[in-house]
């Protein structure tokens, strides 16, 4: 992409059509040492005779998408199981016993 060519797209421009999380999965999932190819297509729709690594936004989208849903239900199973009471860690007994009497594996 170059600004000269009228290829050049502004991650400010991106973040208006896309949203914040989207692009920072982009970035996220991108390799820092290589040179960034970005195409709106999906990776599927783009020539193949270039051989060229692409980043598209499909994945980053459907990726937040799925987040959202996990968060969905989490919710969903949190207002229908409600935690009565705390949670906390218990100490542990200070009597030192040997593994296998620690351990049970059934």
């Amino acid at each position: 992409m170059s600004k000269s060519l009228k290829n050049f797209i502004k991650i400010k421009n991106l973040v208006k059509e896309y949203g914040y999380k989207e692009i920072r999965l982009l970035f996220l999932l991108h390799k820092y040492d290589e040179v960034m190819d970005f195409h709106e297509k999906s990776k599927d729709e783009i020539d193949t005779s270039t051989q060229k690594k692409t980043s598209s936004m499909t994945e980053p989208v459907e990726k937040v998408k799925r987040f959202k849903e996990f968060f969905q239900n989490v919710k969903a199973v949190l207002r229908q199981n409600p935690i009565e009471k705390d949670q906390r860690w218990t100490k542990i007994d200070t009597v030192r016993k040997p593994v296998t009497q620690v351990w049970i594996f059934s």
